[in-house]
């Protein structure tokens, strides 16, 4: 009555072994049954209580319970059984560490670099496209050099528009260490520049600064790729506040000196506003600032006309103010000075002054330059 015959060596064992003591083959009673320690009387193996006796039988933790039905459904010994239950334990565990790295429960902001600010404006805005003024210093640098131009008798088509376009920057009195910036074009070979008025005020209408001071920066000649770099200075020519324009002419190297005599300029081409049509090309060259210090072209098309200025959907960004809008042929066609943005649409459109509005300003440069 004490024995159980294990059906793998046919050999004799206890009542209540779980493994044969000579085979270690797993008894049939102990996958199934378990023996009260009062009446030694055997019970389903998740009885709490004897049902004999009542004896209340001991808690049995998880890690038991799993060991027992991995026990009862392989002929395993104990040590490979408890293996099983450390193999459990390991998986819980890698779920634990790995889903919540696939399934994150929290969201990874950009860096506040990335982030743009998002300001109350008016319904209607009419924002002018210089860089604003900061209180840091300007991404290029105020070291003075002396570089060649940006003169090349070879180049033609865009290269010739690039070369054409410049950084201005101008110091601010009021805040120092600040500047405002912009672009232009240069339109003689004597190095008139064609660009916008409001790069050298304020918002009351006073110069930045009282000297007059204007520096002019440009890529070096061999890498249009390459970040501007101050290497003159300019004077202020002539303003015309109605139209928002102003030219001014390279008059110096950055450290003040004598410009070569023999120093030409390459220049854009002008052409003709009036010719346009809605739909037609439009390319916007400038150094407005966004995605590095380099030249940045944007292109689009005519999208409409608007009190004498030129709508487009090309991007203009502060800093392009100044710079130049150019057509399929790239003949300088307008200054980009405006971006107009509305609170309840989605997008925003550029203004062109059209080339037509600075005539006067291209026949005062051209007497200037003698050509």
């Amino acid at each position: 009555m004490n024995q159980i015959q294990c059906p793998e060596c046919g050999k004799s064992n206890r009542i209540g072994a779980r493994f044969c003591q000579h085979c270690r083959a797993p008894l049939p009673m102990a996958m199934t049954t378990k023996l009260c320690p009062n009446c030694h009387t055997q019970n389903r193996l998740n009885a709490k209580f004897c049902s004999t006796c009542g004896h209340v039988f001991a808690h049995q933790p998880l890690i038991s319970s799993v060991r027992h039905w991995i026990a009862s459904r392989a002929s395993i010994p104990l040590v490979t059984t408890i293996g099983s239950g450390l193999v459990v334990c390991l998986l819980c565990a890698l779920l634990v560490i790995v889903v919540p790295r696939i399934f994150p429960t929290h969201t990874t902001f950009p860096s506040s670099a990335q982030i743009t600010p998002v300001t109350n404006t008016p319904t209607l805005t009419l924002l002018p496209s210089p860089t604003p003024t900061t209180t840091n210093a300007p991404a290029v640098s105020l070291t003075p050099t002396r570089t060649a131009s940006n003169t090349s008798t070879a180049v033609t088509g865009l290269e010739r528009a690039q070369r054409a376009t410049v950084l201005i920057i101008v110091p601010v009195d009021s805040r120092p260490g600040s500047y405002s910036s912009g672009s232009g074009t240069i339109i003689t070979k004597r190095g008139h520049i064609l660009t916008n008025y409001h790069i050298f005020v304020d918002d009351s209408g006073k110069p930045e600064n009282a000297r007059g001071e204007i520096h002019i920066a440009i890529p070096p000649p061999t890498n249009l790729k390459d970040s501007a770099q101050i290497r003159y200075r300019a004077r202020m020519v002539q303003a015309d506040t109605k139209n928002d324009l102003a030219l001014i002419q390279i008059s110096a190297t950055s450290d003040n000196q004598a410009l070569p005599p023999d120093l030409v300029w390459v220049t854009a081409p002008i052409g003709d506003s009036d010719a346009l049509a809605l739909g037609d090309a439009v390319l916007v060259l400038g150094y407005p600032g966004v995605g590095g210090r380099s030249l940045t072209l944007t292109r689009g098309v005519i999208s409409g006309w608007d009190e004498g200025l030129i709508k487009t959907d090309a991007e203009i960004n502060q800093g392009n103010s100044g710079g130049g809008a150019y057509n399929a042929t790239y003949q300088l066609i307008g200054v980009p000075s405006m971006t107009v943005l509305a609170r309840q649409m989605t997008g925003k459109l550029g203004l062109i002054r059209p080339i037509k509005a600075a005539q006067p300003l291209l026949e005062l440069a051209r007497r200037e330059a003698g050509e």
